[in-house]
């Protein structure tokens, strides 16, 4: 936050398509997660060049609370990577019990 403030941009994405909302989903920073989503109006739903989500990113990483997060803020668990795959499909997948259970617990929610 500090940094925003500072002016640095945020926005700026790697050679991968990556911005620091990926980032994020990967190091499991649930603070961070919140203030990008709620005030910084990133796309939760961008891919990078492997078609990957911050989504994905973070059930292939356990970070349990920033896949909640990004769930809760309405991410779409269907989007397709490269090779045909969802976060649904990569939860299912996981050995991580907690991401897998996240998953089934949001899926009963739906029905």
């Amino acid at each position: 936050m500090l940094l925003v403030e500072q002016g640095a941009d945020i926005y700026v994405e790697d050679v991968s398509g990556r911005n620091v909302l990926f980032n994020v989903a990967f190091s499991d920073n649930s603070l961070i997660a919140k203030y990008l989503i709620n005030n910084e109006k990133f796309n939760i739903n961008k891919q990078d060049v492997m078609g990957w989500t911050p989504l994905i990113y973070a059930i292939k990483y356990n970070s349990y609370d920033v896949a909640k997060i990004l769930i809760e803020a309405g991410a779409d668990k269907e989007i397709k990577d490269k090779e045909g795959k969802t976060a649904i499909d990569y939860a299912k997948e996981s050995e991580f019990k907690e991401i897998s259970d996240l998953f089934n617990s949001n899926q009963k929610k739906l029905s």
